[in-house]
């Protein structure tokens, strides 16, 4: 931060450092057209292999990314056993239709090898649910691809969510790029995904709809998901809803459902009770990682965990718990006499950046 500005309260500086850092992680109009390009490029490679277009989804599509974030793809892939005129759908992630998905990306791997814009760097994961992901060659730009019926519908939902809550982006900025800086960022990583942080984060706003009325207050927000995630509940070992807002695990999951009959059970609680039991069913196995894995509701299909694919939730509290710590400190550095009321970055020690080539865009944020 600037040595020579001073803010009239800790609070103060660290909303406009976050607000800062929102802009300075944005991404810049030459990245923005190197995704351009890097669409064109695919749309133009796949256009006579693929049943439908490549579909941008992820951070690119909801607002959310970062200048250096990953594209991504949804590759539509036509399910005729689930048209929109049959009432009984079958699983959307049945063997055949997964078995389709990997013969499709074989022939999406071949040809993105095949083309100089990608060449050898093309590399085809998982058994069940295959992500093939490529680098393009004249940007360097990481590229993940996705089999599915469409865009999810979680998409939309994030959006409105965007929307609903304009804290919800400068927060998201910020705890990716600590968790990034300690290498706890994404599914490949075993942690937490983009989409899922996002959802992770609009479950606190809702859960404190209301709570933060003053103006600048983005600091005390920041410090209260902290606690909230860091210290407040044992996301191991409880499952967070986004909508209905809540909390809920295996004990008040019983206490609330005795006060319906079996068939008036409401479907987000039918959802709660299924993914509680798999965890139960986990623990009971022996089986730690998926026991003790996120479980977040997805509140475009009850049934279904956005939070599966992380299994590092106790270090996730311990970089929140952490992180919010060396916030605090630095709150009661700046608030010692003999500092008078100038202070370095206050998020630096918390998010393990630092933070000075963005001075200038913090003092533009008040």
């Amino acid at each position: 931060m600037d040595s020579s500005h001073e803010w009239l309260d800790p609070y103060t500086q660290l909303d406009a450092e976050l607000r800062g850092l929102e802009q300075y992680l944005s991404p810049t109009v030459i990245e923005r057209n190197r995704i351009v390009q890097v669409v064109s490029d695919v749309s133009m490679l796949l256009g006579n292999i693929a049943p439908h277009p490549p579909q941008v989804t992820g951070s690119w599509r909801t607002g959310f990314a970062m200048g250096h974030s990953d594209l991504d793809f949804i590759l539509p892939v036509p399910d005729s056993a689930r048209s929109a005129e049959k009432i009984r759908k079958p699983s959307p992630t049945r063997p055949q239709v997964m078995g389709l998905h990997r013969n499709f990306m074989y022939s999406v791997k071949d040809t993105l090898r095949q083309s100089p814009l990608f060449q050898d760097r093309v590399d085809l994961f998982g058994k069940r649910s295959s992500v093939l992901t490529a680098i393009h060659a004249e940007t360097g730009l990481r590229v993940h691809f996705y089999c599915g019926e469409g865009l999810p519908s979680s998409i939309e939902y994030i959006q409105d969510y965007r929307a609903e809550y304009p804290a919800l982006r400068p927060l998201y900025m910020v705890i990716r790029l600590l968790l990034e800086t300690r290498d706890l960022f994404g599914n490949h990583k075993a942690s937490i995904a983009p989409d899922t942080l996002v959802m992770l984060l609009v479950a606190f706003l809702k859960i404190n709809h209301g709570r933060f009325l003053r103006s600048k207050n983005l600091g005390e927000q920041l410090l209260a998901v902290l606690e909230f995630y860091g210290s407040g509940v044992d996301i191991s070992k409880t499952g967070v809803s986004v909508d209905p807002p809540g909390l809920f695990d295996a004990h008040t999951l019983k206490s609330v459902i005795k006060k319906y009959n079996s068939k008036d059970l409401p479907a987000y609680l039918r959802g709660q009770r299924a993914l509680i039991s798999l965890k139960r069913t986990a623990t009971a196995n022996g089986n730690i990682p998926a026991a003790l894995r996120l479980c977040l509701q997805d509140p475009a299909n009850y049934m279904n965990d956005l939070g599966r694919t992380c299994s590092r939730t106790q270090e996730l509290q311990s970089a929140f718990l952490h992180a919010r710590q060396s916030i605090i400190k630095s709150i009661d550095v700046w608030r010692r006499p003999d500092q008078g009321n100038v202070a370095c970055s206050l998020l630096a020690s918390g998010v393990h950046a630092n933070f000075e080539e963005f001075n200038e865009v913090c003092i533009r944020s008040r």
